[in-house]
């Protein structure tokens, strides 16, 4: 039996003009989603990050000043500017629905108000 006649009996079923049709798009369309899924959680992982580190970045200010009580050398005016960004910040990601974007300023929120509290209480 020649090889190619052999190899054509083996197969379960022929690809058909009309197979390929249907498979061929679908294999591609499944190849580019899984593309792009790929793409994002990298450019997801990047934001999560970023927002762990900006957030976490208030953390050693606020612990100095509940330890020593000293708010002097803070500016109240760029506390109020940093709280206003920060807000409207979290205003965005709530409307674009964006959890990243809203647990990181909701965080940061917290961090920078108390800031703004202690600087107001320890004049």
């Amino acid at each position: 039996m020649h090889i190619a006649a052999q190899f054509e009996s083996d197969l379960l079923f022929r690809v058909t003009p009309e197979i390929i049709r249907v498979y061929v798009p679908l294999f591609s369309w499944f190849e580019k989603s899984q593309k792009i899924a790929t793409n994002m959680s990298y450019i997801t992982l990047i934001g999560i990050v970023a927002a762990i580190i900006t957030t976490t970045s208030f953390l050693p200010q606020v612990i100095k000043i509940y330890k020593t009580k000293n708010t002097k050398d803070i500016s109240l005016s760029m506390y109020y500017l940093i709280t206003s960004g920060i807000i409207l910040w979290l205003v965005y990601g709530i409307l674009v629905k964006d959890l990243p974007i809203i647990i990181a300023n909701g965080v940061t929120f917290i961090l920078v108000c108390s800031i703004l509290v202690m600087k107001l209480k320890y004049k």
